[in-house]
């Protein structure tokens, strides 16, 4: 990547999940275009979308896809078919760890776990060459890297787990009422607590934000998430949040991207990120079956977020909470991995065998 920018290459870097895209922005500034896949290659949400190609990928010297693990063979079909439509194909860089979380599907209201294309071998064809990567880049704490090299490839024993997670449990009972959430929160401001799932991630975030913003006056009534109960979470100054749609990218108003308020103006929210720039938020309204239009505001707390978004991400201290009796293959060993030693991880309760399943190639 850094000889493409040295030998003057238009490059288009595509992450499947947004906050790694937006990272990627962030370090490479003007010279990389990053974005999702799904926006860089018009991948259709559902099977009624129109389908288009971006001829703009003609201009396109290498295309790089990350953490493909979360790629599934139908979403690089999609790809595959755009990129064999251009009159000019770039070089296709793909790179992932095939032992990370597999990709989601949803059917008739279930979700589970599919093959990422690292496991799919109609795309590792005869004219694509592979290179096998051993060693985890960040980790520099050899009984550390041994522990990951454990949960990649197998189930650890409970004894394992127990010698891992050593002093290192906020809640050794396991019971988690709210203040014990906030006490967890508040024990390191600076770090990232990631959970499997969406509704513990929503309960994390309503949790302190209803601490650290007793008393105030919200911004406005508009609420910018709903805890699993339905409760709005409604924004403050001050607040941490991520966007969760693209709205504005002239004004870097994009998905993944995380500001803080700072204000309101006729129930818009003034938005700052972190070089001091700012930008006007505005409201969205979208329809959900059951209950018409809503109107909300594309962003959410960033207090915790779940670990499926978290894929790629270099964190100093890392919360964990396998808030889950069943946790997706491989869903354990992305959380873990994100950090450089042992030292920079707590647990928020006790974990078990059963939630370190690996993928199975």
């Amino acid at each position: 990547m850094h000889t493409a920018i040295q030998q003057e290459q238009k490059v288009l870097l595509a992450a499947p999940v947004a906050l790694l895209a937006q990272g990627y922005r962030e370090i490479f500034r003007e010279d990389f275009h990053c974005e999702t896949l799904h926006a860089a290659f018009n991948i259709p949400v559902n099977t009624c979308q129109k389908v288009d190609v971006n001829f703009a990928l003609n201009r396109v010297d290498m295309l790089v896809v990350d953490e493909d693990s979360l790629v599934s063979p139908e979403s690089f079909q999609v790809v595959a078919t755009r990129l064999n439509r251009l009159n000019c194909r770039p070089v296709v860089v793909i790179a992932s760890d095939k032992k990370q979380q597999q990709p989601l599907k949803t059917v008739e209201g279930k979700t589970s776990t599919t093959r990422s294309i690292l496991n799919d071998h109609t795309f590792m064809a005869d004219n694509s060459v592979q290179h096998s990567l051993y060693q985890q880049f960040r980790v520099v704490d050899k009984d550390y890297a041994a522990f990951l090299d454990i949960i990649r490839y197998l189930q650890p024993t409970q004894q394992q787990l127990e010698d891992f997670q050593e002093n290192l449990v906020l809640c050794p009972s396991g019971v988690l009422a709210d203040e014990e959430i906030f006490q967890a929160y508040s024990q390191t401001l600076d770090t990232i607590i990631m959970t499997v799932s969406r509704a513990a991630t929503q309960r994390v975030n309503g949790v302190v934000a209803e601490k650290l913003f007793a008393g105030q006056t919200p911004l406005c009534q508009v609420p910018c998430a709903s805890v699993a109960d339905g409760a709005p979470i409604l924004p403050y100054r001050g607040m941490q949040i991520v966007i969760t749609e693209n709205w504005d990218k002239s004004s870097r108003v994009v998905n993944g991207q995380e500001v803080m308020l700072v204000s309101n103006h006729n129930n818009t929210p003034l938005i700052q990120y972190r070089d001091g720039q700012r930008a006007f938020l505005y409201p969205v309204t979208h329809f959900q079956e059951g209950k018409g239009d809503v109107t909300r505001f594309a962003m959410t707390p960033a207090y915790a977020r779940t670990i499926c978004k978290s894929q790629g991400q270099n964190i100093r201290h890392l919360l964990v909470w396998l808030d889950c009796n069943t946790v997706p293959a491989g869903l354990a060993y992305v959380a873990l991995s994100r950090v450089r030693r042992r030292g920079d991880v707590s647990l928020m309760q006790p974990v078990y065998s059963p939630q370190f399943q690996p993928v199975e190639e």
